[in-house]
């Protein structure tokens, strides 16, 4: 504990483990970059979910935290997946974005998917 960040001493005390905060941290980044590797990774991360309540853990988290961050510029690749994969299709049911977040050319392409965005829209908001 004395070599580590202090958040990393922080986690530990509190009993999680180092690779835990390690495996977090490189999920992270990879969803900051952004890009096809990002949704790769998302697809890896739903093929390799035990069961369906894994694929609402990632649509709610790492999936909608690449589309709040790069879903302008994904957008098309994104509702592509929606087409092919019926994992990511339920993923996207869990993402939750506020009306404005994305261009609209790219909120119109989601909210077929995106059950969150149909109804702002269907609200006004």
């Amino acid at each position: 504990m004395a070599t580590g960040t202090r958040v990393e001493r922080e986690r530990w005390s509190l009993g999680e483990p180092s690779a835990v905060f390690a495996g977090y941290e490189a999920a992270r980044e990879r969803i900051d970059q952004g890009g096809v590797r990002a949704l790769d990774f998302v697809m890896a991360l739903l093929q390799s979910s035990p069961d369906d309540s894994g694929g609402a853990q990632v649509g709610a988290g790492p999936l909608e935290d690449l589309i709040t961050e790069h879903g302008n510029e994904l957008s098309l690749q994104i509702e592509e997946l929606a087409r092919r994969s019926p994992p990511f299709r339920r993923a996207l049911a869990s993402v939750w974005l506020d009306n404005g977040t994305l261009a609209p050319a790219a909120e119109e392409r989601l909210a077929r998917w995106i059950p969150a965005v149909s109804a702002c829209k269907r609200q006004g908001r």
